[in-house]
């Protein structure tokens, strides 16, 4: 196997077979092997790609890379690679990522840019209608995964509230620090001057003593800045 740079300059050049044994490169096909670990071994892949027709020099390694990671260097220099009418092939599609919402991402913009997708193990073209109908199925889950997601967030977070959480920054307005706040207003004191008594930033007070809240507590109404 070439090396990175081996493959980027020379990998175009020697395409076909002409001794007449062994498989015929196509030249429209770039391959793409992930194993997970350095100890793994990616020669079975690097041989079914090659038995499938595409050239060694055409191959490109991520050794060492989990599929979940979000950048997969070999694996962006094999789609720079292709141009319209070629075709990704791998080994099995867990190779190229096991994140549903990436795999998706990327087949949608293969599919855009003309590029296909074939995976050997699961027999499967995105050029064809199986393939096809498979990118319509995971962008259904993709929708589904995203939304349960939202949904379990949401419903988290709710039941956290239930319970007494309070999420962000722990507020300086404190009840103690509303009434103050309130008395001094309704005596005319300046909001700068009460911030500096009360030991806070004037921009906190100016966030919650504003508009209706600021022309209440002027009137001596004692208003709930966070009702308002």
């Amino acid at each position: 196997m070439r090396n990175k740079n081996e493959r980027m300059t020379n990998s175009k050049a020697k395409v076909g077979h002409s001794s007449g044994k062994g498989p015929s490169y196509d030249p429209s096909l770039v391959g793409y092997v992930r194993v997970s670990t350095r100890e793994q071994n990616e020669e079975m892949q690097i041989h079914a790609l090659i038995q499938s027709g595409v050239d060694p020099g055409n191959i490109y390694i991520d050794k060492g890379i989990s599929g979940r990671a979000k950048y997969k260097p070999e694996r962006e220099l094999a789609l720079r690679q292709l141009r319209a009418g070629d075709t990704l092939v791998v080994w099995r599609l867990d190779r190229v990522s096991r994140s549903m919402i990436d795999m998706l991402t990327l087949l949608r913009s293969m599919e855009e840019a003309g590029i296909g997708l074939r995976s050997l193990t699961e027999y499967l073209d995105t050029r064809g209608a199986m393939g096809k109908l498979m990118i319509h199925i995971l962008s259904a889950f993709a929708q589904f995964e995203s939304d349960s997601g939202i949904e379990r967030t949401t419903t988290g977070i709710r039941r956290a509230q239930a319970n007494g959480v309070k999420f962000g920054q722990p507020t300086k307005i404190t009840d103690d620090v509303i009434d103050k706040v309130n008395t001094a207003l309704a005596a005319g004191e300046h909001v700068p001057v009460i911030a500096k008594r009360l030991k806070l930033a004037e921009s906190t007070i100016r966030k919650y003593w504003k508009g209706e809240v600021l022309m209440a507590a002027r009137d001596g109404k004692a208003p709930d800045p966070f009702a308002l």
